[in-house]
């Protein structure tokens, strides 16, 4: 969601799934990521920061690949860099592992780990649209 917003919006014309791909529309991406970022922290407090930050950077790659991988297929001149912003993660555990690279030097604990497993499975924002 750190994408240029005009690369977000053409992303969204692709094939969305979830809300993630709906904030991809906003005028200011990152502000509807703020959104679910304070959602969580609310909901988990801050003992779970660093699960919440690695949820809010992985979740929209993991929920939207198909639209990811469609803008990456009909944009060829732009893969190399959005290569390096959206890498292709398919599981949940893909995300895990990427959430944890991208969060370094922080190790994230087990508690952290099970709770951003949890949000990548049951968070509303993974879950597809209606009609999606």
């Amino acid at each position: 969601m750190m994408a240029f917003p005009d690369w977000l919006h053409e992303l969204a014309e692709g094939p969305i799934r979830t809300q993630w791909g709906g904030m991809m529309k906003a005028e200011y991406p990152p502000a509807e990521v703020d959104k679910v970022y304070f959602r969580l922290k609310a909901a988990y407090g801050d003992e779970y920061e660093w699960a919440i930050q690695g949820f809010v950077t992985v979740a929209p790659m993991l929920a939207e690949a198909e639209a990811i991988q469609a803008f990456k297929e009909a944009h060829p001149e732009r893969l190399w860099q959005f290569q390096a912003i959206a890498p292709e993660i398919l599981t949940p555990e893909e995300a895990l592992c990427w959430a944890e690279a991208d969060l370094q030097p922080v190790t994230l604990t087990e508690k952290d780990r099970k709770l951003l497993l949890h949000l990548l499975t049951h968070d509303p924002s993974m879950k597809p649209l209606h009609g999606a």
